[in-house]
């Protein structure tokens, strides 16, 4: 198990607490993956950074020519999203197919894609969408292809 567990209000709080653990911190948001590993004893780690609480982190919008989806994201709110069934819903429909209700509603989009699950149900319509990922750091902003992750 973690000894410690915060739950930070914004990326800069959430950054913070994870660069003082060096990598000895799991983030922490819909754990659908990562309490089973917990619990089986896969991994193992000193903190839980929760950050469910960082609203900016959970949307799903269009601009320009562009869909843009928050980490936080689950994928229920995919399987819902109006932007989705209009411009990508064959995303939407992935979404859908992940687990049951209960993982769909807790289960985020960042989670899906960050754990590189074989069953990742949303990285192929993301790999043919030809998705690019917003990666936040100490070090800044930078943006990478889903197909180079």
């Amino acid at each position: 198990m973690f000894r410690k567990y915060y739950r930070p209000q914004s990326i800069a709080e959430a950054l913070v607490i994870l660069a003082d653990y060096e990598g000895r911190a799991r983030v922490l948001a819909g754990g659908t993956d990562l309490m089973l590993q917990l619990k089986q004893g896969e991994i193992s780690f000193e903190a839980a950074v929760d950050i469910t609480a960082i609203k900016e982190l959970r949307y799903i919008t269009e601009e320009n020519d562009s869909i843009k989806i928050g980490a936080l994201s689950t994928h229920t709110d995919l399987a819902q999203s109006p932007v989705l069934h209009k411009k990508a819903l064959f995303l939407a429909d992935a979404a859908r197919s992940v687990g049951s209700l209960q993982i769909r509603n807790v289960g985020t989009v960042g989670g899906n894609v960050v754990n590189a699950q074989p069953a990742a149900d949303t990285a192929v319509p993301l790999m043919a969408l030809n998705a690019v990922v917003t990666v936040v750091s100490p070090g800044g902003v930078r943006q990478i292809s889903f197909d180079d992750l």
